[in-house]
């Protein structure tokens, strides 16, 4: 028998100075941290196949809210299963005009139950081959077409957000073929 318990990051919601910090454990989880896929590997019967940042996980703000994370794990062997994420219901909320960022859910590709999306679940029974995928975000501060267009494209070149959020969040011009900013086009789009 194994016993697995882990607390996946989330995205920090941006504050009224800064961007928000991506894939954080809240300070008050107690017994419990972000263990390192290797720990997880080592000890229990599962991969971790993907735990990475979401792009556009986080709403869009003059300061950004942070990414979420992409967590997915099958499992070796039968196994059961209990779930209590928070914030599944809604958004994390943008705060002065910010936008909201992904919500928090899970999406179980289960033999036994088929490919269902779910948030706080009660024990059930899981089989070998199940994948547990954990999906969050987080919310912005402030209107998104006063953040700096060159922190945009930082953004963009960093992975964090789209060409097309860049464009339609932010109101922010890239040349695609370059990745450069394009300022001129950049003022004309924000001021329609």
């Amino acid at each position: 028998m194994w016993f697995e318990a882990n607390i996946d990051g989330v995205g920090q919601g941006a504050s009224a100075w800064s961007d928000g910090e991506s894939a954080m454990v809240h300070i008050s989880e107690a017994c419990s941290r972000n263990l390192p896929v290797e720990i997880e590997e080592t000890h229990d019967p599962i991969t971790v196949e993907r735990c990475e940042l979401i792009p556009d996980s986080g709403g869009a703000g003059r300061f950004r809210g942070s990414l979420g994370i992409v967590r997915d794990y099958p499992l070796h062997e039968d196994s059961r299963f209990i779930s209590a994420p928070e914030r599944c219901t809604s958004p994390h909320w943008g705060i002065d005009g910010g936008g909201d960022g992904a919500r928090t859910y899970g999406v179980l590709e289960s033999s036994l139950h088929g490919t269902i999306e779910i948030m706080k679940t009660p024990d059930m029974p899981m089989a070998a081959n199940d994948l547990v995928s954990i999906r969050t975000g987080g919310g912005g501060f402030g209107n998104p077409l006063t953040r700096d267009p060159a922190s945009v494209l930082h953004d963009v070149l960093d992975g964090y957000i789209s060409l097309k959020s860049a464009r339609t969040d932010y109101g922010v011009v890239i040349d695609t073929t370059t990745l450069t900013l394009d300022e001129a086009a950049t003022a004309t789009h924000r001021a329609l």
